[in-house]
């Protein structure tokens, strides 16, 4: 047994008829080399590469060509798919930010309304508080001239009043008898009627105070 070595670099256990069997064929080939080198028809160079002749389609080929169009198609319309998509998302979110703009704006314009009918009624009622505070300061006006018109109506009766009485009390003392000479009244002292002495006019009452 020995072992020999092939054109992969792996060594195989070989018998002795099949290694004489080998050397027997590489010498075939090396003397078929040589002849072929004395008749010229062996060359160092290699031989040009002959082009194979152009082969007629057949059903696989046709099979084949139309699963490549297929497969470019489908590509295409996945990437047109794709296209779609996206374009149709952002149209869906520019939908809902759209509506989402619209529902904020219609908050505040819902807020600014709400507020300026707050800022009308609050208007309207500082206006009716205001007109009561006039009416209420009016009442107390004319209440208190009210007041002060009675306070002089009182002081005014009491000063007619007063003058009344002392124009009477002055009449009366301008209309009372004029008193004797002393000849006269001496008479009534011998037993003579005695003249009667004119009487004082009472004085003023006091004024009371009167409070407005």
């Amino acid at each position: 047994m020995g072992q020999v070595k092939d054109s992969t670099g792996l060594y195989w256990e070989r018998s002795p008829a099949e290694i004489a069997e080998q050397a027997k064929h590489e010498a075939e080939v090396e003397h078929r080399v040589a002849e072929m080198k004395r008749e010229g028809f062996w060359s160092l160079r290699r031989l040009p590469k002959v082009p194979e002749p152009a082969r007629p389609k057949v059903h696989w080929d046709y099979l084949c060509e139309e699963m490549q169009w297929l497969a470019a198609d489908f590509a295409q319309e996945r990437r047109w798919k794709r296209g779609v998509a996206r374009k149709v998302v952002r149209m869906v979110m520019r939908h809902h930010e759209e509506q989402r703009q619209r529902q904020e704006r219609a908050k505040r314009e819902e807020q600014a309304k709400l507020r300026r009918v707050a800022a009308a009624i609050a208007r309207e009622v500082r206006h009716f508080w205001s007109s009561v505070e006039k009416v209420v300061q009016f009442k107390q006006q004319s209440r208190l001239e009210e007041k002060r018109k009675k306070a002089l109506d009182l002081q005014l009766d009491f000063i007619v009043g007063q003058t009344e009485r002392y124009s009477d009390l002055l009449s009366r003392s301008l209309n009372a008898p004029r008193p004797r000479p002393a000849a006269l009244t001496c008479a009534g002292a011998f037993g003579g009627p005695a003249e009667p002495q004119p009487q004082r006019a009472p004085a003023p009452p006091r004024r009371p105070h009167l409070r407005r």
